[in-house]
């Protein structure tokens, strides 16, 4: 739908590439293989926006949760301009979890759109017939009507933002959740746990708060790191969460 109202609206100041990567829960392998393979042109690339799980748009919340906002001075100006009634949920970070961290990498700005995880995430039960496909085309259209003053502005500007993500990746023990990068309240809120690790195995649910690790009392991401980094490796702790 996208590229139909792209080529119907005649937009030619750039090119558009619509790309499907595969192997997300293999390291990304797709993505990686592409910009291997594309490595010598890559900095012909303006920017790069990734559609992240946009099925499940709640019609009462309206929220849309934007990453990489920061990679670029334009993005904040763009989104509000441009927004109908969604409630924005926004992440400057340029890292997180999804292809656009990779091009972010590679100096190329970025924006990714989701309307978050759900309970089933990665599981036989994520079925077609719970895709709200009403307000996947009202955010379609959202996204298009930025790319379209964005077809007529000059390239992007790179900006390198604070990644948290990058930081939690380095972490010698891994808890098996993906933060909420939006969420701006104390505590670590869980967008989701990943299937078979730790978060998931001792019960943790999305939408749950961590506040307490042990003896540390969790306000942002500093005190879950230091959490994480301090705690002697191998021994059980407790976590406290707000449900």
């Amino acid at each position: 739908a996208l590229a139909e109202l792209i080529k119907l609206n005649n937009l030619r100041n750039y090119n558009f590439l619509f790309l499907v990567f595969s192997g997300s829960k293999a390291n990304h392998q797709g993505v990686v293989s592409f910009l291997k393979d594309n490595e010598k042109s890559t900095f012909q690339y303006d920017c790069f926006i990734d559609f992240n799980m946009l099925g499940r748009y709640n019609q009462v919340k309206k929220e849309v949760i934007i990453s990489g906002v920061g990679s670029n001075d334009f993005w904040s100006v763009l989104l509000q301009k441009h927004n109908k009634g969604f409630h924005l949920m926004v992440d400057s970070a340029g890292i997180g979890y999804g292809a656009y961290s990779f091009f972010y990498k590679r100096n190329i700005p970025v924006l990714s759109f989701s309307t978050g995880y759900m309970s089933d995430y990665a599981k036989p039960s994520d079925d077609v017939s719970k895709i709200n496909f009403v307000g996947q085309v009202d955010i379609n259209n959202y996204i298009y009507r930025i790319l379209s003053e964005l077809d007529k502005l000059p390239k992007l500007v790179f900006r390198e933002t604070t990644n948290i993500a990058d930081k939690l990746e380095k972490l010698k023990t891994d808890l098996g959740i993906i933060p909420d990068y939006a969420f701006n309240e104390n505590g670590i809120k869980i967008a989701t746990c990943l299937l078979h690790k730790m978060a998931y195995k001792i019960g943790l649910e999305p939408d749950d708060i961590i506040i307490q690790i042990g003896d540390y009392r969790i306000i942002d991401f500093d005190d879950y790191i230091e959490a994480f980094t301090k705690l002697p490796k191998g021994k059980e702790v407790p976590i406290l969460v707000k449900r």
